[in-house]
């Protein structure tokens, strides 16, 4: 094989009340391209286009080095993940890196997954970008990944504020320890997420997206975070909670319902805190990673 382009979905983990644990896979999508023509070019268009490193300080690049060592190869990236929003870019540039490195080494570039959790330290965003649907990590060693496919009844409207956060600021924001009611509270909450999805008990989701671990800790990184979620929910919203690690927040919504409504009025509650955002709706993915030869 000379070549070989892979194509990623972003992801949102937690779910609100699976913390680590959940996530799901939205369609947009990240492509990498890479060729072993000997030219060593690089290229990329999209989110992050002025300010990703180029060349060997890039991450996808870095970590085709290891795959690929002593070849020269040319790599072009296409990106519409936003970066440092709580929409898993870096586990989506990570995963299609390592399938890319792997396919062109003779190897099952399904193995990427693996290789990326442990590199991201949590496999819940990847494991969701790999499979697609709505996925749910049981172990590390080795992973142990429950799928369920999304409803196309259901959509996404995420509200994405023009700032970034990165996700180990989100982390140093959380307790080393919780209450053991809160830990209770988000383990009946989890519980929903499968229930709803494959009975089609839509009520549940308002539910299942509450959360008691890390939401109300990192409230403070993202100006209305609350008020956000609340509006989105009067909207018409299923449920809303923050996407990952954040600042983006995630309404899911009926196919039927006015999602518009539920974009505006997050946009709207985002700017009466001072925060500019945008609202994108998005089909839930339930393809994964694409590997095209």
């Amino acid at each position: 094989m000379k070549s070989v382009r892979i194509s990623v979905p972003a992801s949102s983990g937690n779910l609100g009340s699976g913390f680590d644990v959940l996530a799901a896979a939205l369609d947009l999508r990240n492509s990498l391209e890479v060729a072993l023509d000997g030219k060593g070019a690089f290229s990329i268009d999209g989110e992050g286009a002025a300010a990703l490193p180029r060349g060997a300080g890039n991450l996808a690049v870095r970590i085709l080095a290891r795959h690929l060592p002593k070849r020269k190869f040319s790599v072009r990236m296409n990106n519409a993940i936003p970066l440092g929003r709580g929409l898993g870019s870096s586990g989506a540039a990570r995963l299609a890196a390592h399938a890319a490195g792997l396919a062109l080494s003779g190897k099952d570039p399904a193995g990427a997954l693996a290789l990326a959790a442990a590199d991201e330290g949590h496999p819940d965003n990847v494991a969701a970008s790999a499979r697609g649907g709505l996925t749910a990590v049981v172990g590390t060693e080795p992973l142990d990944i429950y799928r369920v496919a999304m409803p196309r009844d259901l959509k996404a409207v995420v509200c994405v504020p023009a700032f970034q956060l990165s996700t180990q600021v989100a982390r140093e924001a959380l307790p080393e320890e919780v209450p053991l009611q809160d830990a209770v509270f988000n383990l009946s909450r989890a519980l929903a997420w499968p229930a709803a999805i494959l009975e089609k008990r839509y009520g549940r989701l308002r539910a299942a997206t509450e959360d008691a671990l890390h939401q109300p800790y990192r409230r403070a990184l993202v100006p209305g975070l609350r008020e956000v979620i609340a509006v989105a929910l009067e909207a018409g919203a299923l449920g809303a909670c923050l996407s990952g690690a954040g600042p983006t927040v995630l309404a899911v919504c009926g196919a039927k319902s006015n999602l518009e409504d539920v974009g505006r009025a997050m946009a709207g509650a985002f700017r009466l805190k001072g925060v500019q955002s945008t609202f994108r709706i998005l089909d839930f993915d339930n393809r994964g990673m694409r590997v095209e030869r």
